[in-house]
């Protein structure tokens, strides 16, 4: 037997070894997630969700989804973010100076109007070049900001008279403003 046969059966035995220690992990993560998953849906089982998203005690969220040059997809993103089934729920897209159609799609499909917010610019930021709302009740939980391209990655804020979790998509620029009683 040279050295050559003992390194090369050494490193074969090794590799066997190794990957039945790995399998053997694998399975059992498997077996436990799959027991996991079961006590899960048995503790669950007497909640309905549906309930709870509909009712107007909780709480509210605000979905902040940027539109840089979308205009190839921006109605069905819009659609798809709108179709969310809770109740107290606000979608904002921020069109960060788009130089295609995204804002125009937008304003023709969802007959859009530009409406009076009080932008608050405790942040710097780029100009918000305007605010819109829906007219058609359907669509009452859509906002659309537009303003001029920061020109660089920045957070997202957004500020409301009543407290928000804010659940933020990419984002992609710094506003900061909140709502002014009309």
């Amino acid at each position: 037997m040279s050295w050559q046969t003992i390194v090369l059966d050494f490193f074969t035995y090794g590799l066997l070894i190794y990957s039945i220690l790995l399998l053997s992990c694998y399975m059992f993560i498997g077996g436990y997630s799959i027991g996991e998953i079961r006590t899960y849906l048995r503790k669950n089982s007497f909640t309905d969700y549906r309930v709870l998203a509909s009712s107007t005690q909780a709480p509210s969220i605000s979905i902040l989804a940027p539109a840089y040059n979308e205009g190839a997809n921006i109605i069905e993103n819009v659609r798809s973010l709108l179709s969310i089934n809770y109740n107290n729920l606000e979608v904002i897209i921020i069109n960060d100076g788009s130089k295609d159609d995204s804002l125009e799609k937008l304003i023709s499909a969802y007959d859009l109007y530009k409406t009076d917010f009080f932008v608050n610019k405790r942040i710097p930021t780029k100009d918000v070049l305007g605010v819109y709302k829906s007219r058609k009740a359907v669509y009452k939980k859509l906002i659309i900001v537009d303003k001029q391209n920061g020109g660089r990655q920045m957070p997202l804020m957004w500020e409301s008279t009543s407290p928000k979790m804010i659940i933020s998509f990419v984002l992609t620029w710094t506003v900061s403003w909140s709502r002014m009683p009309c």
